[in-house]
């Protein structure tokens, strides 16, 4: 939070100036004592100058007290005041800084990593359909597990990234999102007591169409060049 740190230093200014003017109020009676001469010439054998402190005298001491802790206080609240109320905080001002399309060879190696999975027989999707086919539902089961991680979050992820149209980007989502689907429903299908060899395909084959509605996004990528 900003302060006012000069209007601090005037109040305190003032207040020094004023504190001079109270002292000098503050010894006035003891500079006038009753009975003390304070004329400029010597007295004369047997004449009174003594200058006796009268009522009004003290009245017009008193009063100019008043007035110095009056405008003490307001000096004080005016200085205290100042010192706590912020100042207005500057704009922040955002400027954006529009990014360097990708090259064709950073989009066809993220999305081809997405592709090995769907058509090489190395691939997830080629070892899930083995375990189907095998009726190898446990291993089915533990690897869809897992495999929404790597397929999902971090294959698909890293392309959708690439993709520069927030429209594009949503429908790329959409597309991931299924997936998670498909996977959840070939772990149903693959459980204990509920082993379904022909769920486990259908939801399979809904997986590829999902990748694959996924990967056509790549054409909307401009490229550096």
């Amino acid at each position: 939070m900003n302060r006012h740190p000069i209007l601090l230093v005037v109040a305190t200014v003032a207040l020094t100036a004023t504190s001079r003017e109270a002292a000098a109020y503050t010894t006035l009676p003891n500079l006038l004592p009753q009975g003390r001469p304070i004329t400029s010439r010597a007295a004369l054998p047997g004449e009174d100058v003594t200058v006796p402190v009268t009522t009004a005298t003290t009245a017009t001491t008193t009063a100019s007290r008043r007035n110095f802790f009056e405008q003490c206080t307001t000096l004080t609240f005016l200085g205290v005041g100042a010192w706590m109320t912020p100042l207005p905080n500057n704009p922040i001002v955002v400027v954006a800084v529009d990014e360097p399309p990708p090259t064709q060879e950073a989009v066809k190696a993220l999305y081809d990593d997405i592709r090995y999975e769907l058509e090489n027989p190395q691939g997830g999707v080629a070892y899930m359909q083995g375990r189907i086919d095998a009726l190898d539902f446990e291993g089915l089961m533990e690897f869809t597990k897992s495999y929404d991680l790597e397929l999902r979050k971090l294959r698909m992820g890293k392309a959708k990234k690439l993709l520069q149209s927030k429209e594009v980007k949503e429908e790329a989502t959409g597309y991931a999102n299924a997936v998670t689907f498909d996977l959840i429903g070939i772990n149903r299908n693959s459980r204990k007591g509920q082993e379904n060899q022909e769920g486990a395909n259908k939801y399979l084959q809904e997986l590829r169409d999902d990748v694959n509605k996924f990967l056509s996004l790549q054409n909307t990528i401009e490229t550096e060049g």
